[in-house]
């Protein structure tokens, strides 16, 4: 019995070391593997970091694939990849201030809301276009390891534009002026494909005459903005088109009357407020120009 047990004892102290050098190497990949994951793990300053670097490449394909699942089923990825191509900004950056503990985030939407939950808020130093500013951004957190996903409203370029705006025309020409109305109105979420309708009217002495009934032309959303079009017995055959950016013109061919054969009218809407010049051709070869301004009400 003596020597059964003295030819068992190398076999057990070679099994002894051999599990002492396995749980040894299992520990330390476990460590690597720990250290590693630790090294890549995402935080909202580094997921921010990739969101305005991917804004600076104009990278819409990943800044779309970011985006919160409810961007998503309330726009549609079409539209919102459309609206994201705009966001292009060799300047933009965003550097995290402080980052707010988890809770429930109300997404709103035009005619819609939707409760986020295990949302953080990360107020930002942020910088878009040249221009710095303090901001809030919300980012919702899910998975292990942790994902970011991000918020934005795809229709919020085209529906800041909806509402009515009063001011007053002048023909710095001819000396005549008067009030003008401009009315705009976006249905559904504004998103592409969703109907428009641009109502305006003008007083005073419009084209050397009477001022001319309340006009309305008719359009939709399209990728870079509102597109508006229409007849009118006063203006003619009518075109206006107002980007993503604000900018906006508009055209009118084949004027009746008599007097005046076409005008054109540049100009922008930022802030609230409308502004743009025009230029009158005359059908005796003249021509007048002018400007409007307008603020919305």
């Amino acid at each position: 019995m003596v020597e059964e047990r003295q030819s068992r004892r190398p076999r057990l102290r070679g099994f002894v070391i051999i599990s002492v050098i396995s749980l040894a190497l299992s520990g330390w990949s476990s460590a690597i593997a720990g250290a590693s994951s630790r090294r890549t793990a995402m935080t909202p300053a580094s997921f921010l970091g990739e969101i305005s670097a991917a804004i600076r490449a104009g990278n819409s394909t990943f800044l779309v694939s970011h985006l919160n699942r409810a961007v998503i089923e309330r726009f549609g990825e079409a539209t919102c990849r459309s609206f994201i191509m705009t966001f292009h900004d060799p300047t933009a950056s965003y550097v995290v201030v402080s980052v707010g503990k988890p809770r429930p985030f109300t997404y709103a939407t035009p005619g819609r809301t939707a409760v986020i939950s295990d949302v953080l808020p990360v107020v930002v130093h942020a910088t878009r276009s040249g221009s710095e500013f303090t901001t809030t951004l919300h980012l919702a957190q899910s998975g292990n390891p942790v994902r970011y996903s991000w918020f934005t409203n795809c229709a919020e370029l085209t529906q800041q534009f909806a509402g009515t705006y009063a001011g007053t025309w002048n023909d710095t020409t001819f000396g005549s002026s008067g009030p003008i109305t401009v009315a705009i109105t976006i249905g559904g979420t504004g998103a592409i494909g969703s109907p428009v309708v641009l109502r305006f009217s003008l007083g005073g002495d419009v084209f050397g005459g009477s001022a001319p009934p309340p006009q309305t032309l008719t359009g939709t959303v399209g990728p870079s903005g509102l597109s508006f079009s229409g007849t009118s017995t006063f203006f003619g055959n009518v075109n206006w088109q107002l980007t993503t950016n604000g900018a906006f013109t508009a055209t009118g061919e084949d004027v009746p009357g008599g007097n005046v054969s076409s005008f054109a009218a540049s100009g922008s809407i930022a802030a609230n407020e409308l502004s743009a010049t025009f230029h009158i051709s005359l059908l005796d070869g003249m021509t007048a120009n002018g400007q409007m301004s307008a603020s919305k009400s």
